[in-house]
């Protein structure tokens, strides 16, 4: 009798195991699944069959054309999965057993060069074990989902099954569940910065001193977005036995269903954001209240508004959302983030009253780290993010979104591929600026300073930044003068000039905060 296996494989997936060296003869009916493999040399070893063996034979026992019908028949009642034929013996493949295998419907295969029965025995044997080790890992894994353990349960029976490290970062590259050598010391945030650069997945990279690190990507559940998630694994992917990535995908789709799950059911809480936005525009404090205790937060807590936008990035608009869907698994209170008419998206973060202080700078810099983790999707886009001041429900959540909208008008202005500003690190003349229609500011920068960038165009001079030294000086000529490495003399030249064409003074208040104002516009 021969080896049997746990499990099965089909033949044509047999067929694509590396080193078997099987070259098909003849091809039989259907793709029947190799339960075990079994040498003979007998005749009629019909006694020793039962069923789905993969046949190796010699031939030593063909003399004669009958001899092959008689060998067929028996593999065929035996309902043996193919038959491999070594030629080590017999030189080549007899032609009355071929005519018996294609009547029989029976594939064949001959055994060429020094392969030997046992090399073919132990390799079909090690991918049936391989099967029937994805069977036990299959259920595993959905008691793990079922259980509710989530990436950490899925992530332990994969390491189990594949015997190496096996983590699942988030769609930046921080680590949730799991843990492979070298992350601590930056190796796997560089080995997943180069993945994102290259985009195609599943990705083997370096890293460093640690060996091979694989990246299979988790489907994100909501469209044109990148992957929500990420399983590593600690090998190269390229090496692996067709069932070894078979699992890392399962994993995949599992903790991409997971996700799905998660997003159906957190739909109230969005619904929620989006009634407390809309009673705040309405300056209905006790309403608005209402829903952000329903989300968790308390009455005399503090809040932060947060708006981020991207644009002409690898995915769009949708990448701001990204960003803000990892602040939210990072931040314990925080609302879900939602999407507004502007494309931007925005999310309300719970600021601790000892943390107040310096809430909008962290959290704003919380968003840079995040946005930068995810630079190579930038492509030539940008993101732009604009923090609020934080302040106590129900009132002070007006406020910093009203902070957190102009911030962002701001932010969307400035040059960068992460641009950003703060409510408290912005003048209030830039802050109000950042309210008013982008033509009519526009048309205000040029009516009044639209000549002095002209006239530095054309001459090659240097009025519009001798004219912004000065002001920034508060008007002072020893400072300015050596600010720009120019006699006293020299400046007031160029002052006297700004002041011909623009037919405005500089020693009255009103026209330099009207040049303060349109120096703060950006082309």
């Amino acid at each position: 009798m021969g080896d049997e296996g746990g499990c099965a494989v089909l033949l044509s997936d047999m067929e694509t195991i590396p080193g078997l060296e099987l070259v098909e003869v003849v091809r039989g009916e259907g793709d029947p699944q190799v339960h075990g493999v079994y040498t003979t040399d007998l005749r009629d070893p019909l006694a020793f069959l039962s069923g789905g063996e993969l046949v190796l034979t010699s031939g030593l026992w063909y003399r004669e054309p009958v001899d092959a019908e008689t060998f067929v028949r028996a593999l065929a009642g035996g309902h043996a999965a193919a038959l491999a034929v070594g030629l080590a013996a017999i030189g080549e493949v007899p032609p009355p057993l071929i005519r018996a295998c294609g009547d029989a419907g029976l594939t064949l295969y001959a055994i060429e060069g020094a392969v030997s029965f046992r090399f073919l025995t132990e390799t079909v044997m090690r991918a049936l074990a391989g099967a029937a080790g994805k069977l036990t890992l299959h259920r595993d894994l959905v008691a793990d989902l079922a259980s509710g353990e989530g990436a950490s349960g899925l992530v332990a029976s994969l390491r189990r099954a594949l015997g190496v490290e096996c983590a699942v970062i988030t769609s930046t590259g921080r680590m949730v569940a799991g843990g492979l050598t070298g992350a601590e010391s930056g190796g796997l945030a560089v080995s997943f910065r180069k993945a994102l650069n290259e985009w195609a997945f599943p990705s083997a990279q370096q890293m460093g001193d640690d060996g091979d690190v694989s990246f299979f990507a988790v489907q994100s559940p909501v469209a044109r977005r990148p992957a929500i998630a990420y399983v590593a694994v600690a090998s190269d992917h390229r090496t692996h036995a067709p069932w070894m990535s078979a699992a890392v995908e399962e994993v995949c789709a599992l903790l991409a269903m997971d996700r799905s799950t998660r997003y159906e059911s957190r739909r109230l809480e969005e619904r929620m954001v989006r009634e407390a936005l809309a009673r705040l525009q309405r300056h209905d404090a006790a309403g608005s209240d209402g829903q952000f205790r329903s989300l968790g937060f308390h009455g005399d807590e503090s809040v932060c508004c947060i708006v981020v936008s991207s644009r002409d990035t690898r995915y769009g608009t949708e990448l701001a959302g990204v960003i803000l869907e990892e602040l939210h698994d990072e931040m314990p209170l925080s609302t879900p983030p939602v999407k507004l008419p502007s494309e931007a998206y925005l999310t309300f973060v719970g600021v601790a009253p000892e943390k107040v202080a310096d809430a909008a700078n962290v959290l704003s810099g919380q968003v840079r780290s995040i946005a930068e983790r995810l630079a190579p999707l930038l492509d030539r886009g940008y993101v732009a993010i604009g923090t609020g001041s934080p302040g106590v429900l129900p009132d002070g959540a007006r406020v910093s979104m009203s902070e957190a909208g102009y911030t962002h008008r701001y932010a969307t202005g400035s040059p960068g591929s992460i641009r950003f500003a703060e409510a408290n690190s912005l003048s209030s003349h830039l802050l109000l600026l950042a309210s008013v229609p982008d033509e009519i500011k526009l048309a205000f920068r040029q009516r009044l300073i639209g000549v002095i960038a002209d006239h530095d165009e054309r001459h090659r001079t240097d009025l519009l930044p001798t004219l912004r030294v000065f002001l920034e000086e508060s008007g002072s000529w020893s400072r300015s003068a050596e600010r720009l490495h120019v006699h006293v003399n020299t400046l007031r030249y160029r002052l006297q000039r700004i002041e011909k064409l623009t037919g405005r003074s500089l020693s009255t208040l009103n026209d330099r905060v009207d040049f303060v104002l349109a120096l703060g516009i950006a082309d």
